[in-house]
């Protein structure tokens, strides 16, 4: 188990949980935060973020979370977010990502979508995106 001051993430079934101490997910955790997303992406699993404490997250976060999920998704691994609270999901959901990453309502369910492979068109449209940035 790695404890920072604001994220602890540990090792469960071959992936890797990010779990926030705090209710608060903004810009003046947003470096620390991508750290703990960095350091985890360097397992050979999936990273599953626990958001069941969670009750605010500003748009540096949404903006770390999409980075490292397009980032994932082009080394066919899963960045899995779980635990929503209301206020979360409805964001998520304005902001038309829920649709579109993996989400699920617990770390049971999380961990069962976790191993399945990434579909290879999937693989490729992000990266296509990636290219079109450049």
């Amino acid at each position: 188990m790695n404890e920072s001051s604001r994220f602890v993430t540990y090792e469960q079934d071959g992936v890797v949980v990010v779990h926030p101490r705090r209710e608060v997910l903004d810009l003046t955790v947003a470096k620390e935060f991508t750290e703990a997303l960095d350091k985890a992406a360097a397992a050979e699993g999936a990273i599953l973020v626990d958001l069941a404490n969670v009750t605010y997250l500003d748009s540096v976060i949404i903006s770390v979370l999409v980075k490292r999920y397009v980032a994932q998704r082009q080394v066919g691994k899963r960045l899995i977010l779980f635990g929503l609270q209301e206020y979360v999901e409805d964001l998520l959901k304005s902001t038309g990502l829920l649709n579109v990453m993996d989400i699920r309502h617990d770390l049971k369910s999380a961990l069962k979508l976790a191993p399945k492979p990434v579909d290879e068109a999937e693989i490729a449209t992000y990266s296509r995106s990636d290219d079109a940035d450049m």
